[in-house]
């Protein structure tokens, strides 16, 4: 759909899914420390989309625009791997191909930050 939601019954027949009940599914979201995916029963059918990692343009999000240096946290961190840093502290944060950047506000540990380095 136009806000990125996918239904989960037709998710569920594609091939990568063989085998997954809409009950593991739904355990699986619902256990997701970093709240990866939104699921959404209005309209129905029950639908699902990724709430980070668009690369399609997907203008629902719930997202806060941050616009003025006025609206940033006092620390603002993004997660990724170690190997990346030289070339983002040269050239800085790139979409790589998505359509946001994504930014926790603060530091892992942090309370309410859910983001860190990955491995």
């Amino acid at each position: 759909s136009a806000d990125g939601f996918a239904e989960v019954g037709a998710v569920l027949k594609l091939r990568l899914f063989a085998g997954v009940s809409e009950g593991e599914l739904l355990r699986v979201v619902a256990a997701d420390p970093k709240g990866r995916f939104a699921l959404s029963r209005d309209p129905p059918p029950l639908r699902i989309r990724a709430n980070q990692g668009h690369s399609l343009q997907v203008p629902a999000l719930a997202l806060t625009p941050l616009t003025t240096p006025e609206a940033l946290p006092p620390t603002l961190a993004h997660g990724t791997r170690r190997r990346c840093w030289g070339e983002i502290r040269g050239g800085g944060l790139a979409p790589m191909g998505r359509t946001h950047i994504h930014l926790a506000p603060g530091l892992p540990g942090d309370p309410g930050v859910r983001s860190g380095e990955t491995p």
